[in-house]
């Protein structure tokens, strides 16, 4: 028991105004979704709402990529600044954010004429690129230089003022405007943000002088790092929607997909909070890393773990005794669909998801992304191994459920051997006696 309680205390110490803002936000995050889901079906008609879905996944899709250049963004700059090195590595972060902006800008131009989008859907998209870019790239320079709490309360003040605007749409009806107005205003806090960083130690003078040949020599230097950290962030991806494709293709979209759907989105929900758990300790575990202190590593590490598997221990409870219950209350007169033995399976997938997710944020903010790229080749094969069973096997639908558990217990266990013998070998050489 006193094990225990020391445990829990090193918890308490570790989770500091900054997790608690950190978790905050999110769950205003996972709110705020809802919210415009809400408002959304009701103040827009039904081609406009699909034209928004389709936009909406638009952004979603590119989130792999916006994780992928926090991550090696995050490497570089933490790096730069614990060690109070030159502001190279940053002018290299902010040359590569200016060369995914410009992509992103094309992208929406011709994405916008392919489809001959409206005006206020293309602003719209503006909105969704500019929010991703603002939660991962801008995100990064806070954390980068220990002003994270900058950033978690002005980003606290845009989610309210989100609020209201959502408000204000449910009853005008004008999207047009709410879109062009969180647009500005998103790019207002990230304007203002920099400017903020940069009074604050962030070296950001790179931005007034953006040269062709220093942007190409920004993508050449950081190419091999952010192409593996973008296959690990694709992977993490494809683990969590890959099934979506294949269940819909072999088995319809009829009940199997309704029990995908509702195990996927409790399975996101963890890993949201996995997320959180994660990131609230990420400048401490940073710290400790770069200054080689492996007991102060092992500490954080271990904060980490416990934070981040209570959230999964509630639901793996409730899974495991009450699943029946559970479905009624979320599906109602639809939770008959879910085939017996489903709870275990998602109990499965969690345990699973709980594993890889630590184990890949670990190596992907130390900059283990030769193990990350690693990771990703294998869970990819295993990924287009069960579509093959399913397409060419003729197996049924609880089967594939369980083996889409397998898929992602295997990777998570191999993810998890990475970050293990990454971390043994942190550990310090015992010092022999003199003789």
């Amino acid at each position: 028991m006193s094990a225990l309680r020391e445990l829990v205390g090193r918890v308490r110490r570790a989770a500091d105004r900054f997790a608690l803002f950190h978790l905050i936000n999110s769950s205003l995050s996972f709110v705020l979704s809802i919210g415009q889901l809400f408002v959304f079906v009701r103040v827009l008609d039904a081609g406009a709402y699909a034209t928004v879905v389709l936009v909406t996944s638009v952004s979603l899709y590119l989130l792999p990529l916006d994780s992928a250049l926090s991550k090696v963004a995050f490497v570089q700059m933490r790096g730069e600044f614990l060690n109070h090195k030159t502001a190279e590595s940053s002018a290299i972060v902010y040359r590569l954010y200016a060369v995914y902006v410009g992509l992103l800008l094309a992208g929406v131009v011709g994405f916008a004429a392919l489809f001959g989008m409206r005006i206020d859907l293309v602003v719209f998209l503006l909105y969704c690129l500019v929010s991703n870019f603002w939660n991962f790239e801008v995100q990064t320079i806070g954390w980068a230089i220990d002003q994270g709490m900058t950033f978690e309360k002005a980003n606290l003040v845009r989610r309210f003022i989100n609020f209201a605007v959502l408000a204000a749409l449910y009853f005008t009806g004008a999207f047009a405007t709410y879109s062009a107005f969180m647009l500005v205003l998103s790019i207002g806090f990230i304007v203002w943000y920099v400017r903020a960083m940069a009074q604050l130690g962030a070296g950001v003078g790179a931005l007034h002088r953006l040269r062709w040949a220093d942007l190409r020599d920004a993508v050449r230097q950081s190419g091999r790092n952010l192409g593996s950290a973008a296959a690990g962030s694709g992977a993490d991806f494809m683990l969590m929607n890959a099934p979506y494709a294949i269940v819909t293709a072999m088995y319809g979209a009829g009940a199997p997909l309704i029990v995908l759907d509702t195990c996927q989105k409790l399975l996101r929900a963890i890993v949201l909070a996995l997320r959180v758990c994660s990131e609230a300790l990420l400048p401490k575990q940073s710290a400790a890393l770069n200054d080689g202190d492996y007991p102060r590593l092992v500490r954080v590490l271990t904060a980490v773990a416990v934070m981040s598997s209570l959230p999964a221990l509630v639901v793996c409870g409730a899974l495991a005794f009450t699943s029946n219950r559970l479905f009624a209350a979320l599906l109602g007169p639809l939770a008959s669909v879910m085939p017996p033995g489903t709870g275990l399976v998602l109990v499965s997938l969690i345990a699973a998801a709980l594993a890889q997710n630590l184990a890949s944020s670990f190596l992907s903010y130390s900059g283990f992304f030769t193990d990350v790229f690693k990771t990703a080749q294998i869970a990819t094969i295993l990924m287009l191994g069960l579509a093959a069973a399913t397409a060419f096997g003729g197996i049924d639908f609880p089967t594939f459920l369980r083996g889409y558990a397998a898929v992602f217990g295997a990777v998570g266990a191999i993810t998890c051997v990475w970050a293990w013998v990454r971390l043994r070998r942190l550990r310090p050489s015992p010092v022999e006696a003199a003789p």
